[in-house]
């Protein structure tokens, strides 16, 4: 299941413009992690929403 880089970057974005922006700044080793969070995060709500659609 691909997942844009530009999606992740919205996700991104509205992390680091949300309630705890100074944990989430670019250029960081946690921000490889952070990414990788928020494609994880983005294909299983994917999923979700494919199994929820087959089941309705």
């Amino acid at each position: 299941m691909a997942v844009p880089v530009e999606e992740v970057d919205a996700r991104e974005t509205r992390l680091r413009h949300g309630p705890s922006p100074r944990r989430y700044r670019p250029a960081t080793p946690v921000r490889a992690q952070l990414r990788r969070w928020l494609t994880q995060l983005i294909v299983t709500e994917r999923l979700i929403a494919a199994e929820a659609d087959a089941r309705a």
